[in-house]
């Protein structure tokens, strides 16, 4: 027999047991997304992220030797070709070979490195690497000139202007 003054006992699920089931859910969520992004980030942590191009260049996924032996011998038109100097009607055609006119590929390396590391925490670096997969990043090209070469240019040249 049962007796009338005692309560029936509740069925289902109790509030604690829900929000806790939740907490841990999110905790598991949470720490196998982190999991992830630390995963992610160590299989590039000798390479250039995805999604980073170097004057239309895909560098991605390159170590730093190889994307700056690839730059040299991609970017090595910078130093063909030549200036044109108009003086009073006499035109001084200056090679920019002689300029010391190339491409600055060790800074471009260096940009391109830096994609995604320049977060201070581990999973932010990672996040930002991520990122890199759908939002690229084009590193415009840089040009150097040699300063000693251009002046010992322009000396010669101006023997030339009248």
């Amino acid at each position: 027999m049962t007796n009338p003054a005692t309560p029936p006992t509740p069925r289902g699920l109790p509030l604690g047991k829900l929000a806790l089931g939740v907490v841990a859910g999110f905790a598991l969520a949470l720490g196998f997304g982190a999991g992830a992004l630390l995963a992610y980030q160590g299989q590039y942590a000798e390479r250039i992220y995805p999604g980073v191009t170097v004057a239309g260049i895909d560098v991605a996924g390159l170590s730093r030797d190889a994307a700056t032996a690839l730059l040299e011998r991609e970017l090595a038109g910078y130093t063909t070709g030549e200036a044109v100097v108009n003086v009073s009607g006499t035109r001084l055609r200056i090679p920019y070979a002689s300029l010391g006119r190339r491409a600055d590929v060790e800074t471009l390396v260096d940009l391109a490195w830096s994609v995604g590391r320049s977060e201070p925490d581990p999973i932010g670096r990672a996040a930002t690497g991520v990122r890199g997969l759908f939002d690229a990043t084009n590193i415009a090209p840089l040009v150097v000139l040699d300063l000693a070469a251009v002046a010992a240019a322009t000396a010669a040249s101006a023997g030339e202007v009248t």
